[in-house]
């Protein structure tokens, strides 16, 4: 039996979705964003049952769209024998892997320019815990911020309002924070990024 087809539906997977992100980033919402992934979440229980303990697609959409807006174009380069990171000129992106500084955090986006921590995005489906998840994420971003350059931005992307706290909208959060929450939210993704993070400063 050959099974090289198959072997391939996960590439095809990804590279078809990595390329609508390409095309497309620019003309993104947020709530767009969120839409894609709670249609794959939807699909994944007709075949599972459930979505549980499938992971990862929230992530490779927010790094594949910040990839693109940065220009794309970046060289996968290999941290270890089994990650890598991705590279263009003196920016290095990171998913899911050590500052390589002094933390034990993995964040899920972090952004490198000339071996200095400029930006970093968290990543949440929901807040489990409402604020004091929040709370946490913030206090994650700010021990960060202490090994990061001094221009440190962070950015937390909430994909979904399920214990979500209105009260948030009041928090008062540290300078060069921010967050956005993407379901129902018609702001154009690349807009968020660039606001949160001054990405065109990176690509000076």
């Amino acid at each position: 039996m050959d099974v090289s087809v198959a072997q391939q539906y996960g590439a095809t997977f990804l590279s078809n979705l990595d390329n609508f992100l390409a095309q497309n980033y620019a003309q993104l919402k947020c709530r767009e964003i969120h839409d894609i992934y709670s249609k794959f979440w939807d699909d994944l229980k007709r075949f599972r049952g459930t979505a549980t303990n499938f992971t990862g697609l929230s992530e490779f959409l927010v790094f594949r769209f910040l990839i693109h807006q940065l220009g794309g174009s970046f060289v996968r380069t290999a941290v270890t024998k089994d990650t890598a990171e991705f590279a263009k000129g003196d920016l290095r992106l990171r998913q899911g892997l050590s500052t390589g500084l002094r933390s034990r955090l993995r964040p899920d986006i972090t952004v490198f320019k000339s071996g200095r921590l400029m930006a970093v995005i968290q990543i949440k489906l929901f807040l489990v815990n409402g604020q004091k998840t929040f709370q946490e994420e913030i206090s994650n971003l700010q021990s960060l911020r202490s090994i990061g350059s001094n221009d440190f931005l962070a950015l937390l992307v909430i994909f979904d309002d399920y214990g979500f706290p209105q009260s948030l909208h009041t928090v008062t959060i540290p300078q060069g924070f921010s967050w956005v929450l993407l379901k129902n939210n018609d702001n154009m993704l690349h807009r968020v990024l660039e606001n949160s993070l001054k990405l065109s400063t990176l690509l000076v």
